[in-house]
């Protein structure tokens, strides 16, 4: 096998691990929130759901440079089962119903996250940016704790306000940075 196979092997293996690390990350979200949001009891103890959601944070700072590169595909998939919601009036799964003005207004704010999220993919995050992506992940995520349409188009747009600010802040440091630049030229 030649140099360029190795490293093209490799790439791949690399890519398909990381896929792994973000179903078990996602996983980690999934029982932390799960373990949360049920009655306390012995079983189900609250205090591991915290446990495994300080996990997943720790794990999503630590790769934050990475996985927000693809925060468009994963918000794409939510516009689509938003879309299908709209159209349906009930989720993916058929079950539970969801008004289709609130599926509808859901879907055009993801559509709203998935362009800003685009500029954080373009450059380099600031600490302002990371502090907004994990208050855009808890308020998305605390979104559908309560598991009602309306919890999950209030948490979605909290999220959008959250990504909004940074492109805002963005936007205004760039401005400024400009500005600076013309008047001491």
């Amino acid at each position: 096998m030649s140099k360029k196979e190795q490293s093209s092997t490799t790439r791949h293996l690399l890519s398909v691990g990381f896929y792994v690390v973000g179903v078990f990350w996602l996983a980690l979200v999934w029982g932390g929130v799960k373990a949360v949001s049920t009655p306390d009891t012995g079983r189900h103890s609250h205090l591991r759901g915290w446990i495994l959601l300080a996990v997943a944070v720790g794990a999503m700072l630590a790769t934050m440079n990475h996985w927000v590169k693809y925060l468009r595909v994963v918000l794409g998939g939510g516009i689509l089962g938003g879309l299908l919601a709209t159209s349906s009036g009930h989720l993916l799964n058929g079950g539970k119903p969801f008004p289709r003005v609130l599926a509808a207004g859901f879907t055009v704010v993801l559509v709203g996250c998935s362009v800003i999220s685009q500029s954080l993919a373009k450059r380099k995050l600031t600490i302002f940016d990371r502090v907004v992506l994990v208050a855009f992940l808890a308020a998305f995520v605390g979104g559908f704790v309560k598991d009602t349409p309306i919890s999950a188009l209030v948490g979605v747009s909290l999220g959008f306000t959250c990504l909004f600010a940074a492109w805002l802040y963005n936007r205004l440091s760039s401005i400024r940075e400009e500005r600076g630049r013309t008047c001491h030229s």
